[in-house]
């Protein structure tokens, strides 16, 4: 393992993937930087009815969301070789590695099932979301070279929630959900 010279609290937690250490489910990887720009989108859906004689539409609610956090952030490996001059392993290239994965179930002959890909992406204490990736996952590698590898890639990629909230608990929380104590003993055990 490897140790940050800064605090631990951004994260991707990917509940398909198997730990390295144990082999079970959910691999935890700690984030080699801080989003550059995050975009947390809610709705609501209504749907219009105009009964006969009235001017306006009357609103009637139908659902709401589901809440996508669109996530835009930039790694550099000079920046973790700074912090962590004596670490052997590059945090870029297992975050580049674990990133490819967030699209891609996990299939398990043996047992005949397919694990989906859900992440719980964490960012300080400012957001928190359970989802999948509904869309593309991009990344745009620049930058000088050094290795073979260019040491600077930035990564785009969409959430979107699994759980619904209802608005007491969102008005109680806001947009960070919390990480479930079980979500949170995984992470303090193997991250």
């Amino acid at each position: 393992m490897f140790k940050l010279g800064l605090k631990r609290e951004n994260f991707i937690y990917f509940h398909h993937l198997p730990n390295p250490v144990d082999g079970l489910n959910g691999r935890v990887v700690w984030l080699p930087s801080y989003p550059e720009q995050m975009t947390d989108t809610n709705r609501a859906n209504f749907g219009a009815t105009t009964p006969l004689g009235l001017s306006a539409p009357r609103q009637s609610w139908s659902s709401s969301g589901p809440r996508q956090v669109n996530f835009s952030f930039t790694t550099h490996r000079d920046f973790w070789k700074m912090i962590n001059p004596e670490m052997t392993e590059d945090i870029v290239d297992i975050f580049d590695k674990c990133i490819e994965s967030i699209v891609l179930p996990r299939y398990q002959a043996a047992l005949q099932m397919i694990n989906p890909p859900i992440v719980t992406v964490a960012i300080a204490q400012q957001l928190t979301i359970t989802g999948v990736v509904n869309g593309s996952v991009t990344k745009t590698y620049s930058g000088a070279w050094r290795d073979g590898k260019q040491l600077q890639i930035a990564y785009s990629f969409m959430v979107t929630e699994l759980e619904p909230m209802d608005a007491q608990y969102a008005a109680t929380v806001g947009s960070y959900r919390g990480i479930s104590t079980d979500l949170n003993r995984r992470i303090g055990m193997r991250g």
